[in-house]
């Protein structure tokens, strides 16, 4: 059951990184019928949405102006932290 745990997170951080859509729906999914845990789900779906803040705060930084990038940094930097918090703390 741990090795199915890594495979979910990792799954979880490499799909969240384009859309958070389709891992959400399927961690529901299984949740509903049982197949993880609360706990488990959680940390999934916050690990996908760490992922795509990451990546978008990656292309913001990389494209953006310099004004942008501050921003950015602060503000999804934040974001990613609060993820991590809430990660921890499930």
């Amino acid at each position: 059951n741990s090795d199915l745990s890594d495979e979910l997170i990792a799954l979880s951080f490499v799909s969240g990184l384009t859309d958070m859509d389709a891992i959400a729906l399927s961690i529901t999914n299984s949740l509903k019928d049982g197949l993880i845990s609360v706990e488990l789900g959680s940390k999934a779906i916050i690990i996908a949405a760490i992922a795509n803040t990451l990546l978008k705060a990656s292309l913001a930084i990389a494209m953006g102006s310099k004004q942008l990038r501050q921003h950015i940094a602060i503000a999804l930097g934040a974001t990613v932290l609060a993820g991590v918090g809430a990660f921890l703390m499930v």
